[in-house]
C-alpha cells in the first residue's frame, strides 16, 4: 500500500538509494571548499580567455569595429583599461591555491 506524500515517515528518501546511493561526507566543510577552490579555477580560466577578447576590442574600437563597438559597450570597465581581466585571471587562482592549503592544513 503506497502512503499519501504528506503521511510518509520521514526517513523515507525522494530519490531511490539504490539508483543513487547518497555521497558519504557530501556536506562536509572539505568538499565544499574543494567546490569553491574548483568554482575559483574555472573563473580564472574563464577571465583569461576574456582578457585577449577585451584587449583585441579596445584596440579595434578606435577603428570602428561594429563588434568591437558592442563588447565596449556593454563592459566599459574591462575595455577602457583592458589589463585588469588579465590581473584578475592572475589573482584568483592565488585565492583558489589559499583554499586549498587552508583546507589541507585543517
Amino acid at each position: 500500500m503506497e502512503l499519501p506524500v504528506g503521511d510518509r515517515p520521514a526517513s523515507t528518501c525522494v530519490v531511490d538509494r539504490k539508483l543513487l546511493p547518497a555521497v558519504l561526507g557530501a556536506g562536509s566543510l572539505a568538499n565544499r571548499e574543494n567546490g569553491i577552490a574548483g568554482i575559483f579555477f574555472i573563473s580564472a580560466v574563464l577571465l583569461g580567455g576574456a582578457a585577449p577578447l577585451f584587449r583585441n576590442a579596445a584596440g579595434e574600437i578606435s577603428v570602428g569595429t561594429g563588434w568591437a563597438s558592442d563588447v565596449c559597450s556593454t563592459s566599459q570597465m574591462f575595455c577602457h583599461p583592458p589589463k585588469y581581466p588579465a590581473y584578475a585571471a592572475g589573482a584568483v587562482p592565488v585565492i583558489a591555491i589559499g583554499i586549498k592549503l587552508s583546507s589541507a592544513a585543517s
